[in-house]
């Protein structure tokens, strides 16, 4: 049986797109930069990053992230929360760590504490469920 040449290029087409929505079903990162979602974010701060890994890392994963708009009221917070529970913040919060934020569906930002170009602070078991109220981090 001979196919026309305008039956091969939908087939084609509609393989594509069904092997494209696949792999960004299956892929937590890419659903996460396509849809902003929790429950991705989630997964990748659960299965694919840990601490110390690189900005870039973490930006290629996740996209780019947004500079916090008041990065000293986030570290005298984390300084706080480090005070009060170190076990949580094992790196402690010191003078010079930037906050990167990746928005969370309707507006919310997860922020991820940096050193040196390194991520901090990151406890991959805390992401281990995603809940819909997000605390700033």
């Amino acid at each position: 049986m001979k196919l026309s040449p305008r039956t091969v290029v939908t087939v084609v087409l509609v393989s594509g797109t069904v092997l494209f929505a696949l792999f960004v079903v299956l892929n937590p990162a890419l659903r996460y930069r396509w849809r902003h979602d929790g429950a991705s974010l989630y997964k990748v701060l659960y299965n694919q990053l840990k601490d110390g890994d690189s900005r870039e890392e973490v930006e290629r994963l996740l996209g780019l992230g947004t500079p916090a708009a008041n990065p000293a009221r986030l570290l005298s917070a984390n300084r706080e929360f480090a005070r009060r529970r170190p076990a949580s913040y094992p790196d402690g919060a010191k003078d010079g760590d930037t906050f990167l934020g990746h928005r969370v569906g309707g507006g919310s930002m997860l922020y991820l504490e940096f050193r040196d170009g390194r991520l901090v602070n990151h406890i991959p078991s805390d992401f281990r469920e995603y809940h819909k109220a997000v605390l700033i981090r």
